[in-house]
């Protein structure tokens, strides 16, 4: 049985910096051909991501199993306090005091070429998640831990997990979801399977990049802006990176002609550099 974690958190880490793509060689991860957790979206599109103790909050999963037929598919979900994923340990609840169940069972697959969201979830945000941390930690937000595992029959298994941002109620602006508006080919929308060399970028309103500021360690508030990455997941062609940062773009090598017998996909993850993602899959 394969385990793969994904952390959906934050996944610019140094590419956050970069003003250009990264053409990181891992063409396995970006192909829709095995099963994958594309995403687990807090709150909804557009919507807040960033969270208060006490909070319910809905969890979506975005998933693929593109090639899975008929399959059935099953999930099982947990949450807990960070155990300490910065400092190198697992992104797993199993003996982390307080981890809470968060359900399990049959997941329906998505209608739209097995590949999109599934069956909702909610977690509670423990109201004492702030117990001995710091006024700045609580300002910029401090982490809940939603692990998920999705299988498949057979065997085939992957696990995700996210950090909900969790910060205090006063704070007067909190993340929000972004919205991704299109998905585009050349800078026309992505309406039919692109055939040769084609630049796909993302497209989003400009109120998806969000100003906000943070607490410095001497308790003053420094200004940032968001970067949004957008992460490519293919069926067929190629891609010359598979993220792009803002409206930067990817070029998509087709295979040629449409695949006989089944619809390809492309889908495009898009996460601000706060814990907020929001997805748009495409179907020909």
């Amino acid at each position: 049985m394969k385990h793969v974690f994904i952390n959906y958190f934050n996944l610019f880490l140094a590419m956050a910096l970069l003003s250009t793509c990264s053409n990181d060689n891992l063409p396995k991860y970006i192909d829709l051909k095995e099963l994958r957790v594309l995403a687990l979206q807090a709150g909804s599109s557009g919507g807040i991501a960033e969270f208060s103790p006490g909070d319910t909050v809905t969890i979506t999963p975005y998933i693929s199993d593109y090639l899975g037929g008929s399959r059935a598919l099953t999930y099982e979900a947990f949450a807990c306090f960070d155990p300490g994923i910065q400092v190198g340990v697992d992104p797993v609840c199993a003996g982390v005091p307080g981890a809470v169940s968060l359900g399990s069972g049959s997941v329906a697959a998505p209608s739209t070429g097995r590949t999109g969201s599934t069956s909702s979830f909610s977690v509670s945000i423990p109201s004492l998640i702030f117990a001995n941390r710091s006024a700045r930690d609580q300002y910029n937000g401090v982490s809940y831990l939603v692990t998920y595992r999705l299988s498949a029959a057979g065997g085939e298994s992957v696990q995700a997990f996210k950090r909900i941002v969790v910060s205090l109620p006063s704070k007067a602006t909190k993340n929000r979801n972004p919205q991704l508006s299109d998905l585009l080919a050349n800078g026309s929308s992505l309406a039919t399977f692109p055939t040769g060399q084609t630049r796909l970028s993302a497209s989003y309103p400009s109120s998806s990049i969000e100003n906000y500021d943070t607490k410095k360690a001497d308790l003053s508030l420094a200004a940032a802006t968001e970067e949004l990455l957008t992460t490519w997941f293919i069926s067929d062609g190629e891609l010359e990176y598979f993220r792009t940062v803002n409206a930067t773009t990817t070029l998509y090598k087709s295979p040629g002609s449409a695949p006989i017998g089944r619809q390809p996909l492309i889908v495009g993850v898009t996460r601000d550099d706060r814990g907020g993602v929001t997805v748009i899959v495409r179907e020909f």
